[in-house]
């Protein structure tokens, strides 16, 4: 690469590593020097590309995840435990109300089983009069004759 007239170079966005920089220069009769220089250096990685900043990272990652899972887990035993106070609430309703409603029912049978022995007994009276009106109707007929 032909740097024309400057003295600096300027090397973006490389990698870490090791590097050797090798210049050769031409005078100012544009002679030029075959045998250059060289300058080796190392690029130590960034913070952030290190194994310890991935290591960080996937913990923090772990640690997030986990922490969100005992979060939900904890959640939802809350509302289970919310949902089974609530159905036993509910059961214990059903079981009064069904308490009382057997109980209307023994009672709708027990008057249902007096109105038939009442209506049992009013139709005994009701045959008994009118055999008694048949009787005392003869009677009147054969007392009129």
């Amino acid at each position: 690469m032909d740097g024309g007239k400057t003295r600096t170079a300027y090397y973006g966005g490389l990698a870490p590593g090791t590097y050797r920089f090798e210049v050769i220069t031409a005078n100012a009769d544009d002679v030029w020097n075959k045998t250059g220089t060289s300058v080796e250096f190392e690029l130590r990685p960034h913070f952030d590309q290190t194994l310890w900043f991935y290591l960080g990272w996937a913990l923090l990652t772990l640690g997030l995840i986990w922490s969100y899972s005992h979060w939900a887990e904890a959640k939802l035993r809350r509302e289970k435990a919310a949902l089974e106070r609530g159905v036993a609430e509910r059961t214990s309703e059903l079981n009064r109300a069904n308490a009382r409603l057997k109980a209307q029912i023994r009672e709708t049978e027990a008057k249902a089983a007096a109105l038939h022995e009442s209506e049992d007994r009013l139709r005994r009276l009701s045959e008994s009069l009118e055999l008694r009106v048949q009787s005392r109707t003869a009677e009147l007929q054969d007392a009129n004759r």
